[in-house]
C-alpha cells in the first residue's frame, strides 16, 4: 500500500471498533458449530473442522478472534487497504501453521456469486457458516440489493450451513423524529500509533449524520481534526469521508428472508438479547417498546 492508502485503513481500524460483544457472539456460534460437527463425525474429532466465511472483513477485528480455533476462514473485503491490513494484523498475531487456514477475497458482496465464479479464483465454496457483521448489510444501497445479497449468500451454504448477521436498530419514524445534524459535534479521539516522527499520534474526530427517512438512509460524515500544534505537520487534518447506510426496521427482516428463499433460526434484541423470532406481530413489539440498541439474526434455506 502506498502512505495514503495505509492512512486510510488505519483510520477506519481505529475509529471502527465494533458493537459491544460482536466478536465474542460469532466466535461462540463458531464454536457451537464445531464442537456439533465433531459430536456427529466421532472418528474425525482430532479433524474435523468448519468452512466459514467473513463478508466484510475490514482490517480483520474479528476475523482474527476466529483464527484462533484454527478453523478455514475466507475473509471477504471490497477495500485492497483494509485487506492488505487484515493480511498483516492476522500475519503478525499469528504463526504460518495458522495463517495457511486463511483465504482472502478481494470483491463486491452485492454481486457475490460473480466472485466466486470468476475465473481466477478458486472454485465456488460451500461454507459451514457465513457471517456478516457490524452492519454489513446496510452498505447496500436498496432493498433488492439486501435481498439478492441472502440469496446469493445462502447458496453458497453447505447443508445444515448458516447465515449471521447484524444491524443497528433504531425506532419506528413514528414514534421519533430523526434530526439531522446541520454542523458538526466532537465524536471521540482516535489513536494511529507511533510514528518516526513522533512518539503518539492522536487525532479528533468530529461527526455530522444525515437522515433521509424515507429512503431509509443514513449518512455520518466525519471530520478528522489534529491538536493545533499538529495542523502544520498533519495532513489528515481537516480531512472529510462518509458512510452512507440504507438501514432495516426489525420487522421488516421476515420479509426480506421470504423474498430471498431463506428461513429465519432466530432473530434477537442485541447479542445473547431477548428472542424474538417467534413474535407474531414484530413490528407492534418493536414499538412497544424492545430495548435494544442492535438487532441480530441467523437464517439458513427454507
Amino acid at each position: 500500500m502506498s502512505k495514503s492508502q495505509s492512512l486510510n485503513a488505519e483510520i477506519y481500524q481505529a475509529l471502527h471498533t465494533g458493537t459491544f460483544g460482536d466478536w465474542q457472539f460469532y466466535k461462540s456460534l463458531v464454536q457451537k458449530k464445531l464442537k456439533l460437527k465433531k459430536v456427529k463425525d466421532k472418528k474425525a474429532q482430532d479433524h474435523a473442522t468448519l468452512n466459514v466465511l467473513e463478508l466484510g472483513c475490514g482490517s480483520g477485528r474479528i476475523l482474527c478472534e476466529l483464527a484462533e480455533l484454527r478453523i478455514k476462514l475466507t475473509g471477504f473485503e471490497l477495500n485492497d487497504e483494509l485487506l492488505a491490513l487484515c493480511k498483516a494484523n492476522i500475519s503478525q498475531r499469528f504463526d504460518k501453521t495458522a495463517t495457511a487456514e486463511i483465504d482472502y477475497i478481494l470483491g463486491d458482496f452485492s454481486k457475490l456469486e460473480a466472485c466466486f465464479d470468476q475465473q481466477g479464483h478458486q472454485q465456488k465454496k460451500y461454507f459451514d457458516l457465513i457471517i456478516l457483521p457490524y452492519n454489513g448489510i446496510y452498505c447496500l444501497r436498496n432493498e433488492e440489493e439486501q435481498v439478492q445479497l441472502i440469496r446469493e449468500a445462502i447458496n453458497l451454504l453447505a447443508p445444515q450451513g448458516e447465515l449471521w448477521f447484524d444491524g443497528y436498530a433504531l425506532p419506528d419514524p413514528s414514534e421519533y423524529a430523526y434530526e439531522s445534524a446541520d454542523e458538526y459535534s466532537p465524536l471521540t479521539v482516535i489513536d494511529l500509533g507511533a510514528s518516526k516522527k513522533r512518539p503518539e499520534r492522536v487525532l479528533g474526530v468530529e461527526e455530522l449524520d444525515v437522515f433521509q427517512i424515507e429512503q431509509q438512509r443514513f449518512t455520518a460524515h466525519y471530520r478528522f481534526v489534529a491538536p493545533e500544534e499538529e495542523i502544520i505537520n498533519e495532513p489528515l487534518h481537516g480531512r472529510i469521508e462518509q458512510i452512507e447506510h440504507r438501514y432495516l426496521y426489525p420487522w421488516q427482516l421476515p420479509k426480506l428472508c421470504q423474498q430471498a428463499g431463506a428461513k429465519i433460526i432466530k432473530l434477537m434484541a442485541d447479542f445473547g438479547g431477548q428472542d424474538m423470532t417467534a413474535t407474531t406481530d414484530l413490528r407492534t413489539a418493536c414499538e412497544w417498546g424492545i430495548d435494544a440498541e442492535h438487532w441480530v439474526i441467523g437464517i439458513t434455506k427454507a
